[in-house]
C-alpha cells in the first residue's frame, strides 16, 4: 500500500500528507529596511526565509514550495501552493502542524486539513484532545526528519550569507529531491 504501518494501524488512516513549514535565518539587510521588514520571522524573531514542504507517509516529498521572505505567513504560502494539491483524491487528509488553522476552503478538492488543537485562552487540554495531540505528533516524525535531511545541508544549515542567498531557492528544492532518493523514513 501507499501508507506506513504505523498510519495504517492509526485512527487517522485517511492521512496521505504530512506537511510543515520551514523557516531558515538569514543575515539581516541593514541599507534596505524594506526587504529586512519582509525577512522577520515572528518565530525566531530575527530575519528569515520561508517555505513549505509535504511529504508522504512513507517520507517522500510530494510538494515543495520556493522560498519566500518570512514575513509571509504559512497560511498565504500554502494558498498560493493549493492548486498542487489538486492530484489528490477528495477523500485523503492532509496532516500539518499549527500554522494552518482554517485553511481547508483553499484546497482545491475541499481534503481535510488535520491540525493540533491550541490553547486558545485555556489553561490546558481536555483528556481527548490531549491523547489526539499526541498521536498528530507522533505521526508528524516523518515530515520532521525529512526536514532535517533538507537543512542538513551546509548552505541552508546557520545562517544564509547574502552572497548565498541568490542560492538558497534552489538547493532548498535539491535537497528536496536528493531526500526522495534516500532510503524512506518508514516502511
Amino acid at each position: 500500500t501507499n501508507q506506513s504501518k504505523e498510519f495504517q494501524n492509526s485512527p487517522l488512516k485517511s492521512v496521505g500528507l504530512i506537511g510543515d513549514g520551514k523557516d531558515m535565518r538569514t543575515y539581516e539587510f541593514r541599507e534596505l529596511s524594506g526587504l529586512r521588514r519582509g525577512q522577520y520571522s515572528n518565530k525566531y524573531k530575527s530575519s528569515c526565509i520561508r517555505g513549505l514542504s509535504f511529504t508522504s507517509t512513507k517520507g517522500l516529498y510530494v510538494n515543495v514550495s520556493e522560498l519566500y521572505l518570512a514575513r509571509a505567513s504559512e497560511s498565504k504560502l500554502f494558498a498560493k501552493l493549493a492548486k498542487r494539491f489538486e492530484f489528490l483524491d477528495s477523500s485523503i487528509d492532509i496532516l500539518y502542524n499549527k500554522g494552518l488553522r482554517n485553511c481547508r476552503w483553499v484546497l482545491p478538492n475541499l481534503n481535510k486539513l488535520l491540525t493540533p488543537h491550541c490553547l486558545n485562552g485555556i489553561d490546558q487540554y481536555h483528556g481527548s484532545e490531549l491523547e489526539e495531540n499526541r498521536t498528530l505528533a507522533r505521526l508528524r516524525y516523518t515530515v520532521e526528519v525529512g526536514c532535517s535531511r533538507v537543512e542538513n545541508w551546509k548552505l541552508l544549515s546557520g545562517k544564509i550569507t547574502y552572497f548565498n542567498l541568490r542560492y538558497a531557492n534552489a538547493t532548498w528544492l535539491y535537497a528536496h529531491c536528493h531526500s526522495n532518493l534516500m532510503n524512506p523514513l518508514r516502511d
